[in-house]
């Protein structure tokens, strides 16, 4: 343990005599910090964790980061996966219940209101890794907090589900703080002890451990349908930009995978560019009286299609 750290023990004894308690601890490496997190957690101060590669001014849920036009569009995206869910049998024992539903649709990066806790502080270790080796050099930071402090802030609500069948949540052991009032969003990481340290990049057996790759028939049903949604994205980007994206059948080698489900995590959009465009030329109208042929360089990003046509 790094001498810069005070000893939990004394610590809780100024809690009790009065004394402000020590928000910021420093350790010199990650491992360190996890440790000091269980320190944390043995010694009843903590029992929640967050871990983020930077430490921000305010902890703030996705929907709350965007201007008013990314908000308008979150809500849209949320509403219509609450209305999926609450339709479609495999989503049965969630239907009705709008809340764990938002948490399902945080969980699986659709912007809410909520932000995700764990009660493994090797989780939170997890997620403030970096997965680039530029990024290394940052300060990452794993925040704990008392689920009984939590409960005492109006501003704030925590929601645990159901993870019989979302194997990755239950790996993750993850649950859901709502926030309730974003004029009081600065009380969370007031409340909270944070621990700085080193970022460090994400192994890959944490990888697997936090985004397990075998998934259950309910993960796989909701995957299809939030890459159905990211590929009607893209689409109507095109469907805005006037011009008439056309594919041809014969040259079009991912035209019979729209019948299976994929295995594959949402990244697949960056790299399985076969689902949307063909590997040679695309033919683009900008009219009903013109054509002319663009040739997208195979490994294109999809994201980036439509940044080329501009």
């Amino acid at each position: 343990m790094d001498a810069i750290a005070v000893d939990i023990g004394a610590e809780q004894a100024g809690t009790e005599t009065g004394v402000e308690m020590v928000r910021d601890h420093y350790l010199g490496s990650a491992d360190k910090a996890l440790a000091f997190c269980h320190r944390l957690a043995k010694a009843g101060m903590a029992d929640l964790f967050r871990g983020q590669t930077k430490d921000w001014p305010t902890i703030t849920p996705s929907l709350l980061r965007g201007n008013d036009v990314q908000r308008k569009k979150a809500v849209t995206i949320l509403t219509q996966f609450i209305e999926w869910a609450n339709a479609v049998p495999q989503m049965g024992r969630y239907r009705g219940n709008n809340q764990q539903i938002t948490a399902i649709a945080q969980h699986y990066g659709i912007p809410t209101s909520y932000l995700d806790l764990t009660t493994d502080p090797g989780t939170a270790a997890a997620f403030a890794a970096v997965s680039n080796e530029n990024e290394s050099e940052e300060q990452a930071v794993i925040y704990c907090f008392k689920r009984d402090d939590l409960k005492e802030l109006p501003a704030f609500a925590l929601h645990e589900i159901d993870v019989a069948n979302l194997w990755r949540l239950k790996a993750q052991q993850g649950l859901f703080l709502e926030v309730l009032s974003e004029t009081d969003v600065e009380l969370l990481r007031a409340s909270a002890i944070r621990v700085h340290f080193p970022a460090r990049l994400l192994r890959e057996d944490e990888r697997r451990t936090i985004y397990p790759p075998r998934k259950s028939a309910l993960e796989i049903v909701i995957d299809q349908w939030a890459y159905r949604h990211m590929i009607g994205d893209v689409l109507n980007r095109f469907a805005r930009s006037g011009y008439q994206l056309m594919i041809r059948r014969y040259t079009y080698p991912g035209v019979a995978r729209w019948r299976a489900i994929p295995e594959f995590d949402p990244s697949w959009m960056n790299w399985e560019t076969g689902w949307v465009f063909q590997d040679d030329d695309e033919v683009i109208s900008p009219g009903p009286d013109s054509r002319r042929r663009v040739a997208l360089p195979r490994g294109l990003l999809i994201r980036d299609a439509f940044d080329r046509l501009e």
